[in-house]
């Protein structure tokens, strides 16, 4: 192999393992993230959530503290404007996963297509290449998984930021019932819950 053709061969390795060795490190921060279940905070404070379920939980706080007796109606409108923003905010965040887990198996043909070049000069480089062809394999299994568990702890992340979005706009909408405005639609979900509970007595 010449000169060059080591010095490709080398440099798509490393670059190569160490694509590897983060996506692995990546693939290990989901499944530890998927195991605690993303909310170790739903007793009702935020710490420990990550993403929008923080955010929600963040400002609902806030509502509670800086709203308690009779809060201007102005402040619950900035309060709701906020929780707006973060809304779009989490439906941006909430796009599925692209290739970039694929790297590391598109970088492993970097040095395989070296060694496989080599070949032709009557050395034993098809070996290199064929090892070289394991660890594409190996990246592009660790790829898929990686893929597949960012979409599972998507959901799961959407889930948990949905339930604390509801915690949001109730206390939302206590604050604004108590900043003297009239709630749209609080009548009729309170006749819903009523409705509901009426149902579930025996």
């Amino acid at each position: 192999m010449s000169a060059t053709g080591m010095i490709v061969f080398t440099a798509g390795l490393v670059a190569t393992l160490f694509a590897l060795g983060a996506l692995l490190a990546r693939l290990a921060d989901l499944r530890r993230e998927a195991r605690t279940h993303l909310d170790p905070g739903a007793s009702g404070g935020g710490a420990g959530l990550v993403g929008s379920a923080a955010d929600y939980a963040e400002l609902r706080l806030r509502v509670i503290d800086e709203g308690a007796g009779r809060p201007a109606p102005e402040l619950v409108a900035e309060w709701r404007r906020q929780a707006r923003a973060l809304d779009e905010r989490s439906r941006r965040a909430s796009a599925w996963p692209g290739a970039t887990p694929l790297l590391p198996a598109a970088l492993s043909l970097v040095p395989v297509g070296a060694a496989l070049f080599a070949t032709t000069d009557g050395a034993a480089w098809w070996v290199v290449a064929a090892g070289g062809l394991v660890l594409t394999v190996v990246s592009l299994v660790v790829g898929v998984r990686t893929i597949r568990r960012e979409r599972d702890v998507g959901v799961l992340r959407a889930s948990v930021a949905d339930r604390h979005r509801e915690r949001l706009a109730l206390a939302l909408d206590d604050a604004e019932r108590r900043s003297g405005r009239r709630v749209p639609g609080l009548g009729d979900r309170v006749a819903r819950a009523l409705a509901i509970l009426r149902e579930q007595q025996p």
